[in-house]
């Protein structure tokens, strides 16, 4: 009676990097596993601030998806990028408005990206200025995504310098307490 004994494979703790182009290709989490090419497809969720350094980051999460591996080491592609619930939670106030937005934009490069703009006005405005600020907002995204690169926008969004340059195009139609982006997902 002869039977063929499977060979068992050793798992191991395997290390998971980002890109390159993100985060300078730094280790983004560990996953334990006997394959490195078995963790292709997994998504990871890591909180901002162990990726950056910056305490003010701690309320928002970039999503990682593992594309391949490389040299026994998994590598992920940045596909998302959040901002915490209890986060607008906090920032809300009453007498101000809340302008939600949520559109698709290619950038330079061909990726297709969905956007989930949050602006906060500093008092209560007519819903006419609303929708002008909800357009205005659209149109500037998409012009800067169009001439942007993919991980540039990105850079862009986590260093606060796209909040930062729609907050100064809308302040002349109406001042602007908070910019946001709530939401990036990649399609």
């Amino acid at each position: 009676m002869a039977t063929i004994a499977s060979k068992k494979l050793k798992k191991r703790w395997v290390s998971i990097y980002s890109q390159r182009q993100f985060f300078k290709g730094q280790e983004i989490g560990e996953t334990f596993t006997s394959d490195p090419t078995a963790t292709v497809g997994k998504v990871l969720n890591i909180n901002l601030m162990n990726l950056t350094g910056d305490p003010k980051k701690q309320s928002f999460n970039a999503r990682f998806k593992v594309t391949g591996s490389e040299e026994g080491k998994a590598v992920a592609d940045f596909i998302g990028y959040q901002m915490g619930t209890s986060q607008i939670k906090r920032l809300v106030r009453k007498a101000t408005n809340k302008i939600e937005d949520s559109f698709d934009v290619e950038t330079k490069d061909k990726v297709k990206l969905k956007i989930k703009p949050l602006l906060l006005t500093r008092n209560l405005a007519h819903n006419s200025v609303l929708t002008s600020l909800r357009k205005q907002t659209r149109e500037f995204v998409a012009n800067r995504f169009k001439e942007t690169d993919y991980s540039s926008i990105v850079s862009e969004i986590i260093s606060g310098k796209l909040q930062k340059d729609i907050k100064l195009t809308l302040k002349k139609t109406y001042p602007i307490n908070i910019v946001e982006i709530k939401t990036l997902k990649k399609l």
